[in-house]
């Protein structure tokens, strides 16, 4: 079966076609033989039952014979004189040999036996057997004795021997009627022997047989339709010869080729009843088996027919259905390399032509599918291209600010914390040189070195909390963004309004989220001119939010982006998109600024 996968759709089609075509031609053959053994057994069934009709007729006209020879011996007894008896034999033997005719046989003599030992012969002839044997069987009905003729030209077939009574049932003398078989090479013609009139068939459609009669010790009696002799020992005695014990019946197919090179006959053997006779019918077998061959013939040529047109309409159907199969093949094969510009040009009126044009409309749609991909890709590139440029810039920017940052601190070091130390040496210098001269210089120089060293940790407090608070740390966001709000607003004058619900917030978050604040409250310090700003830090399921706002100068922010590339918004921005959040920017001349960032928990939470 695993074979029958690597076979093309049409092998496997006819293959399934020729193994379902046979099956049921095997069905209807078997079927056929068996209605042809039926039809067979029916011929041999009728082919019996014409032989032993025939048989029996052979008896009834035995049985005619000695019925008309009593009623014609009716009317004398064995008071009648010579002469009446005469009369009588001669009207008798007239009546039975000319008057009533029998197919297979005719009465050829007729001897009247009486008691007194009188012999009336019609014609005249010798008895054919001695009285002592005749007044042996006068206390039988009637007897059918066999004698086996001398040659081709004896025609002596049977003797009857039949008792006649009187009026008081009493044997008064004996009938011996003498029969002559009517052989000959004509074909028998069972119709007119049963006298079905046989004259209104046309001869053309009279079934012709071979008729012989069998004696007990196997020789032919009579002989119609056949060339072979009467008188010569029969050719049937295998076909007869276990039939005898039982009396028994039997028709078969005689196998004439191996005897005599004739065609082979359909032979039915039956006893003839009241007889040791056997009546043998036969036929040819072209001729017997005419409608069982006529039935083989039949089946074999519809079902080689029917198998040839089985196998020619799979093909021309299957042909129809593959060759649309082959074409989606090839445009499938297409559309997997990736050729989307070749339509499917396959049409059928089927389910293969729906198939076509689904197949043909998903080339359409993953042809614009990639147009659009393709189209998007080139927005994304020049998307990316773009970010990258702004990342550079941004980068660029940061870099900038991280040098102007340390700058800033080498400066303040420099010009605050070096000088500062500077002087701090020379009052350390002063105070040591003035300590045993002049202890008042002394001290004052001291306190101004107190003064001096307070100043340079404070500065160095401030600066250290600028590269990183250490309340943020310590307190957290909101405590954080509180702190540097207040030192770095009020300083200037701004009234702050803060509110906080103290969000736990993760280390790398809260830094981030404090950068963006820190930058607004510098921005505010620096550029806003405002005198009232607020703060909010808060948060629920879905996100932590900050908002810094005031009631400054503002600015167009559409217009003046170079502006707020220095006020450090694209900063701003690059840290809340680090973060995944959403930073929101509204501001315009007079209307103060409003910076809103919206950080997603679960950018940091899953």
């Amino acid at each position: 079966m695993r074979n029958l996968g690597r076979i093309g759709l049409q092998k496997r089609v006819l293959l399934y076609v020729t193994v379902g075509s046979a099956l049921m031609l095997g069905v209807f053959a078997y079927l056929g033989l068996r209605a042809i053994g039926h039809s067979t057994d029916l011929v041999f069934q009728e082919r019996m039952t014409l032989a032993r009709d025939l048989a029996a007729g052979l008896s009834l006209g035995f049985e005619h014979v000695v019925k008309d020879v009593r009623e014609d011996m009716d009317s004398v007894s064995s008071q009648s004189d010579r002469s009446t008896l005469e009369k009588v034999v001669r009207l008798a033997f007239n009546h039975v040999s000319t008057v009533d005719k029998f197919p297979l046989f005719k009465v050829s003599g007729f001897w009247l036996i009486t008691l007194d030992r009188q012999v009336i012969a019609e014609p005249s002839q010798p008895l054919p057997f001695d009285e002592a044997w005749i007044t042996s069987q006068s206390n039988r009905d009637f007897v059918l004795q066999v004698l086996s003729p001398t040659g081709p030209e004896d025609r002596s077939f049977v003797y009857l021997l039949a008792p006649l009574m009187d009026n008081r049932k009493e044997v008064w003398s004996l009938a011996l009627i003498s029969t002559a078989a009517s052989s000959g090479p004509q074909s028998f013609t069972p119709l007119e022997f049963l006298g079905l009139g046989a004259n209104e068939i046309e001869p053309s459609r009279q079934l012709r047989y071979i008729l012989k009669i069998i004696s007990p010790d196997d020789i032919v009696l009579l002989s119609i339709g056949s060339d072979e002799p009467v008188g010569k020992p029969s050719s049937y005695l295998p076909l007869i010869g276990t039939l005898r014990q039982d009396r028994g019946s039997n028709v078969g197919l005689h196998r004439m080729s191996d005897v005599s090179g004739e065609r082979d006959h359909v032979v039915v053997a039956v006893p003839v009843p009241g007889s040791d006779l056997y009546l043998i019918l036969e036929q040819e077998e072209d001729i017997a088996m005419e409608l069982p061959n006529e039935l083989f013939r039949e089946l074999l040529l519809f079902g080689s027919v029917g198998f040839l047109v089985s196998l020619l309409m799979a093909w021309v159907t299957t042909r129809s259905v593959v060759k649309p199969a082959e074409a989606l093949i090839l445009a499938s094969e297409r559309l997997a390399r990736g050729e989307l510009a070749t339509p499917v040009a396959v049409r059928a009126p089927d389910e293969i032509g729906r198939l076509a044009e689904n197949l043909e409309t998903m080339r359409r749609q993953l042809n614009s599918a990639l147009q659009n991909l393709e189209l998007a890709n080139r927005e994304l590139e020049a998307r990316v291209r773009e970010r990258t440029q702004r990342l550079s810039e941004a980068l660029g920017k940061i870099i900038s600010a991280q040098e102007e940052e340390r700058l800033r601190v080498a400066r303040e070091l420099h010009d605050e914390t070096a000088q500062a130390l500077v002087t701090l040496s020379l009052l350390l210098d002063g105070i040591r040189d003035k300590a045993l001269v002049d202890p008042s210089a002394s001290r004052k120089q001291a306190l101004e070195a107190k003064e001096l060293t307070n100043n340079l940790l404070e500065g160095t407090r401030r600066l250290i909390f600028d590269l990183r608070p250490t309340v943020l740390d310590d307190f957290g966001l909101a405590s954080a963004v509180h702190w540097y709000a207040e030192r770095y607003l009020q300083e200037k004058g701004i009234k702050v309004a803060f509110k906080s619900d103290s969000p736990a917030v993760p280390a790398h978050v809260q830094v981030a989220m404090f950068r963006i604040a820190q930058e607004a409250i510098n921005n505010i310090a620096k550029h806003s001119r405002a005198k009232h700003a607020r703060i909010e830090v808060s948060t629920d399921d879905r996100v932590i939010s900050l908002v810094v706002e005031d009631d400054g100068q503002g600015f167009d922010l559409a217009r003046d982006w170079s502006q707020a590339s220095r006020v450090g918004l694209v900063g701003m921005r690059e840290r809340a998109n680090l973060l995944g959040a959403k930073l929101g920017i509204t501001s315009g001349p007079g209307k103060g600024t409003r910076v809103y960032l919206e950080v997603p928990k679960e950018t940091y939470n899953g």
